[in-house]
């Protein structure tokens, strides 16, 4: 079970089984404007939030998949990255914008990425600039819209953080703000 506790008006900590596990950091910047800094072994991260109200209100009406995306990144998801570039060449033959010739070449580069151990977005973009001519004789447009093909997916951890930390901690914001406890209060004290 995650626990979370306030240290101060700006320190949150989330703790399992007596352990500190993560800590959340509030802070004003500016009118309007706070940081919320993220120290944990599952993501370390800081983002700025403009809030027209406090950052509690702020955090507790965002999604958690919202949130998350903004604090972390999204690791690339090779399998249903392939799924979509076989789906796209299925597609441009059913359409016959490509030969069967071509559609089996593009097709033999897909394998080849596949056989890939790919493991970030950086890699596969260079395999995809070392394969381009056979996915460009299908569509010219290709180097400029195959983005949309690339699937991302959270990593084991990132859910992990998200499912139980995360949102403790949002749960823990609103209870504060229920009980009027949100950094502006406290703040204008």
């Amino acid at each position: 079970m995650i626990t979370i506790r306030k240290i101060n008006n700006k320190h949150y900590t989330a703790t399992r089984d007596r352990y500190i596990i993560s800590h959340f950091f509030i802070n004003k910047v500016g009118t309007r404007r706070y940081t919320l800094s993220i120290f944990s072994s599952f993501i370390n991260s800081t983002y700025v939030f403009w809030c027209p109200e406090s950052i509690e209100k702020t955090l507790t009406e965002m999604s958690l998949e919202e949130l998350m995306y903004l604090m972390s990144e999204r690791e690339l998801d090779l399998d249903s990255t392939i799924k979509n570039l076989k789906h796209w060449v299925i597609y441009q033959r059913k359409n016959d914008r490509c030969t069967k010739e071509q559609a089996l070449r593009a097709w033999r580069d897909i394998k080849r990425i596949d056989d890939f151990f790919v493991k970030n977005d950086w890699y596969l973009l260079g395999l995809f600039e070392a394969f381009m001519p056979e996915f460009e004789d299908i569509d010219r447009d290709f180097r400029y819209e195959f983005n949309y093909l690339i699937s991302y997916k959270w990593s084991d951890s990132d859910k992990y953080f998200m499912d139980n930390i995360l949102t403790a901690f949002v749960d823990f914001l609103k209870n504060e703000l229920a009980r009027g406890e949100g950094s502006e209060k406290v703040r204008s004290v």
